[in-house]
């Protein structure tokens, strides 16, 4: 006859979650702005009310990516702890110093 002697051992399979708002430089929220965790392919818009949520994530570290034109590409670095349920990361968007290409209109025909 053999025995087996089994030792159950929880594994911690929790899962963390990084969420925020984004807000314009005038304090309005932002809609639409994609936010992407940079070397993953995880990326979302913000709702209507500015606010983005990453789910289920495992412990690590994330560098979450803010873009949308006409302003500031926004980065912040997150370490995602072994136990921690969630980090709140907000950003205000800046507008952008860069200036888009010049447009000339010209006619080919006469005033009279």
């Amino acid at each position: 006859m053999v025995t087996l002697s089994l030792h159950a051992q929880p594994i911690n399979t929790s899962k963390g979650v990084i969420s925020g708002q984004i807000i314009t430089n005038d304090n309005e929220p932002a809609e639409s702005v994609a936010v992407q965790l940079a070397g993953t392919d995880k990326m979302t818009l913000t709702t209507e009310s500015g606010f983005y949520i990453f789910r289920n994530l495992p412990a690590g570290t994330y560098h979450v990516n803010v873009t949308v034109k006409g302003f500031k590409p926004l980065e912040a670095t997150v370490v995602l702890a072994e136990n921690a349920k969630q980090n709140n990361i907000s950003f205000k968007l800046e507008l952008s110093d860069a200036q888009l290409a010049k447009v000339v209109i010209s006619s080919g025909g006469r005033y009279k």
